[in-house]
């Protein structure tokens, strides 16, 4: 019985995450040009692979380039790109990703923050936040959204 349980839960989970990640999904690479509109995919992700090596050989003086904005998303940016490149990504297609993927974990914490209030609360946030078009517009070129992610699960 409990396995059973298990399995709803994950499946209900899953869904919560592939329906928003797929609508994404489809903007960041079927809908939107590259580079979209702004140079900043073009900078994250070479930004992102300078912190990475320059902490890893201890050169925090790196850390200068691109110092307008905050690091943790460029870092997890060169994250994105050393583990999608073997797979064929190129920088902007791990960024875009990225962007994807904590978007929707976004909308499943939607649903969890909404959910501890009611169920239908929670769903309601899933849906409108899934299908939020400045949601979706905002997963391509931003670091916003991995940023939102870490600041939406300290709420939850």
């Amino acid at each position: 019985m409990r396995a059973n349980r298990f399995t709803r839960v994950f499946i209900l989970f899953l869904l919560l995450f592939t329906f928003p990640f797929l609508i994404r999904f489809v903007w960041a690479f079927g809908l939107c040009p590259v580079p979209y509109l702004t140079p900043d995919e073009l900078l994250y992700p070479l930004a992102g692979k300078l912190y990475v090596r320059g902490l890893g050989s201890g050169n925090l003086s790196v850390f200068k380039v691109n110092a307008e904005h905050p690091p943790l998303s460029k870092i997890v940016t060169a994250l994105f790109i050393f583990l999608l490149g073997p797979f064929g990504f190129s920088d902007i297609g791990a960024l875009r990703v990225q962007g994807c993927f904590f978007s929707a974990l976004i909308c499943v914490l939607a649903y969890l923050i909404g959910s501890r209030a009611d169920r239908r609360v929670g769903m309601l946030s899933w849906v409108l936040l899934s299908l939020d078009l400045v949601s979706i517009r905002f997963t391509v070129a931003s670091l916003d959204v991995t940023s939102l992610f870490f600041a939406s699960l300290s709420i939850y």
